[in-house]
C-alpha cells in the first residue's frame, strides 16, 4: 500500500460533500489548496493552515473519486464526473455514490484482502507509515470503516470494526 493512499482528513463531510459542493458554486475554476481550505474553514487562519486543510480534503475527495488535482504549481482541485454526479443527486443516492466510492478504494480493498481474525490496523498501518504518521491516520480510517460499518451496514466491516 501506498502512503498517499491513506488519507489524513479532520472532517469527512469536508472532504466529500462540501468540497464538491464548493467546486462547484465555484464553476469547477480550479481552486488550490489555499483557496479550497479557505471555503472550508470560512475563519482567518495562516494561509499555511488553509493550504494544509485544503490539500487534506482534497486528497481524501480524490481518493473518492470527486475531484482530480492537477499537477500544476500551485497544484489546482477539479471536479470529476462521479463528483459532478454526486453534487446532482438527492440525499439518499448521495450516500449510495459515497458508499460505493469508499468501497471503491485502494486501501479499503486492500484492508478487506488482509483482513482475517488476528488482523490489527496499527500494525497494518506501520508496514508502510511511519508509527507516527501511523498513529495520527488510524483514526481516519477507523472513521472510514466505523462508517462503512455503521452509516452503511456493510456486514464485513461490522467485523472489523468491532475487533478494532
Amino acid at each position: 500500500m501506498d502512503a498517499e493512499l491513506i488519507p489524513q482528513f479532520s472532517n469527512f463531510d469536508d472532504g466529500t460533500v462540501k468540497v464538491v459542493e464548493i467546486l462547484y458554486n465555484e464553476n469547477d475554476r480550479g481552486l488550490t489548496f489555499n483557496e479550497l481550505g479557505w471555503f472550508l474553514q470560512r475563519r482567518l487562519k495562516k494561509d499555511g493552515a488553509h493550504k494544509k486543510y485544503g490539500e487534506n480534503h482534497a486528497k481524501l475527495a480524490n481518493l473518492l473519486g470527486f475531484v482530480k488535482i492537477n499537477n500544476s504549481r500551485p497544484r489546482n482541485v477539479f471536479l470529476s464526473a462521479v463528483g459532478k454526479e454526486l453534487h446532482l443527486a438527492r440525499n439518499e443516492q448521495k450516500k449510495l455514490i459515497i458508499k460505493n466510492q469508499l468501497l471503491n478504494m485502494a486501501l479499503i480493498k486492500d484492508i478487506l484482502s488482509n483482513y482475517n481474525d488476528v488482523f490489527d490496523l496499527s500494525l497494518y498501518l506501520k508496514q508502510t507509515l511511519s508509527t507516527k504518521t501511523a498513529v495520527r491516520r488510524m483514526p481516519n480510517i477507523k472513521k472510514l470503516i466505523r462508517i462503512l460499518a455503521i452509516d452503511y451496514k456493510v456486514p464485513i466491516f461490522n467485523d472489523i470494526y468491532n475487533a478494532m
